[in-house]
């Protein structure tokens, strides 16, 4: 069975933190898809579809990347997927805190493995939700996203 990664996320907006997850798990498994999905405890900034068009501007031309997206339970998406193995991004332990209970739950309802990629330092202070704070005040985010996002970005809002 050939293996490939899953990134899972909201990616409201996809960051450079985001982007280096990916790239890292592709280069370790050989294939990553970009799976753009909706958390129902989130408010968002962009639709589903602006987050999905901004995440395959990210990631064009890459051959072994590839960007879905999925309006329903990440369980359902992955039961019928056992080729894959999750990836995420570690920040700090508030993000192992939080993710280590999905990745149990995962495990259980469907026998999906969850691999956890440490973020590299440059990115470990950017987040979706400090980026989103940026934009609220016409903040300069240039720093945190991709230029190809950034272009996007600025016609979404």
């Amino acid at each position: 069975m050939n293996r490939y990664a899953i990134c899972p996320g909201s990616f409201d907006p996809v960051t450079l933190g985001h982007e280096n997850i990916v790239r890292r798990a592709a280069a370790i498994f050989g294939k990553c898809e970009v799976l753009v999905m909706n958390n129902e405890n989130k408010e968002y900034l962009l639709s589903l579809q602006d987050r999905f068009e901004l995440c395959r501007a990210a990631f064009d031309g890459e051959e072994n990347i590839t960007v879905s997206c999925y309006a329903g339970q990440l369980l359902d998406y992955v039961k019928v997927r056992p080729e894959a193995v999750l990836v995420k991004g570690i920040r700090n332990a508030a993000d192992l805190a939080y993710e280590k209970p999905m990745s149990l739950f995962h495990r259980k309802g469907c026998g999906t493995e969850t691999f956890y990629l440490d973020a590299e330092e440059a990115f470990k202070e950017i987040s979706s939700t400090r980026i989103r704070a940026l934009l609220a005040k016409n903040g300069e985010v240039g720093a945190y996203l991709s230029e190809k996002v950034v272009k996007l970005l600025q016609n979404k809002l």
